[in-house]
């Protein structure tokens, strides 16, 4: 468990990871970019389950934004797809 805090006006960098992620929003307004052009807002209390897309956050407001994140890890092995570790989120979408 981490808390994320993400100062006025910022923005993470694209990013993935291989975790499945849980966020709760504890004060403040986010906005969850995915790579391929999805764009959703957060505000307090609302949770998030971010698993294995290319995203980043950014906080688009004057104000400080504080994120409660769990990651748990998901890696499994594809093998006879193409013999590399991916997610098992990554599993399921390609299938």
């Amino acid at each position: 468990m981490v808390f994320t805090d993400y100062a006025p006006n910022s923005a993470s960098p694209f990013h993935q990871t291989a975790s499945v992620d849980y966020a709760v929003v504890v004060y403040g307004r986010i906005i969850l970019e995915l790579e391929e052009g999805g764009v959703l807002e957060f505000g307090p209390g609302e949770a998030i389950v971010q698993a294995g897309a290319k995203h980043r956050w950014r906080n688009g407001t004057g104000e400080w934004t504080r994120l409660l994140f769990v990651m748990v890890g998901a890696f499994g092995n594809v093998g006879s797809i193409c013999g590399e570790r991916k997610t098992y989120v990554e599993q399921s979408v390609n299938k």
